[in-house]
């Protein structure tokens, strides 16, 4: 949200896709992490990916 505050929309972009790449990653280890799921759905809104995100 930083980065999207300050008009830096391409690193606001690619700080999501880190978001959901962490998410991914913690997710393997943890399925259940209810946080996780949350955050990553939130990152791929973000990015404009709301039927994934919603299906996540």
């Amino acid at each position: 949200m930083a980065y999207s505050d300050m008009g830096r929309m391409e690193d606001a972009r690619e700080a999501n896709r880190k978001a959901v790449a962490a998410a991914e990653r913690h997710l393997e280890l943890h399925p259940d992490d209810a946080r996780a799921l949350y955050l990553g759905a939130a990152s791929m809104q973000k990015m404009g990916e709301e039927v994934q995100a919603f299906e996540w």
